[in-house]
């Protein structure tokens, strides 16, 4: 909820957090700071959390599928929602948000070939590039990926992933 968000984000302002998108973290984490991410670029994040974080002067990684831009979250089967259209990511990405890759369909990489995850995250980085995003993250799909899919990371030069996971962050 907008609140809950609101709250959360003015309580790092208030200890003097820095707010990092998640591109930054490739590089030496800088102290006192944090990264929200928001998987699969749903409408109302870019409607209402976009709003909220700009207003506390924070930001955040924002991790679109990009075959679904202005479609919905066809994998939330039976509970699709809308997700934002390219005019939102803009809108997101000129205010300073990290708009990154969350692949071409949402797929689970730990499941596929090589062949088939470069394909799904090729594609959604040559779509962003294209876009003019400044996409230097990967959110992975369900939280699943494996060492092939660090391998095509890395190739790609995508050099911070981020997965779902109850385990603290760090730089591994």
């Amino acid at each position: 909820e907008p609140a809950v968000l609101e709250s959360h984000a003015s309580y790092f302002k208030r200890r003097g957090f820095r707010f990092v998108c998640a591109r930054e973290l490739a590089s030496e984490w800088p102290d006192r700071s944090i990264c929200f991410t928001f998987d699969d670029a749903y409408a109302s994040m870019l409607d209402e959390g976009v709003e909220v974080l700009t207003k506390v002067s924070a930001t955040a990684s924002i991790y679109a599928v990009t075959s679904l831009i202005g479609r919905s979250s066809i994998w939330d089967k039976g509970n699709e929602k809308p997700l934002a259209t390219e005019k939102q990511l803009r809108t997101a990405a000129d205010l300073g948000f990290e708009i990154g890759n969350h692949t071409l369909t949402h797929a689970d990489l730990s499941s596929l070939d090589e062949g088939a995850q470069r394909r799904e995250i090729e594609e959604a980085q040559s779509r962003l590039l294209l876009d003019a995003f400044r996409c230097g993250s990967i959110a992975y799909p369900f939280g699943k990926f494996n060492e092939t899919t660090v391998g095509v990371c890395r190739s790609l030069g995508l050099r911070v992933g981020v997965a779902l996971s109850r385990r603290p962050a760090n730089p591994d």
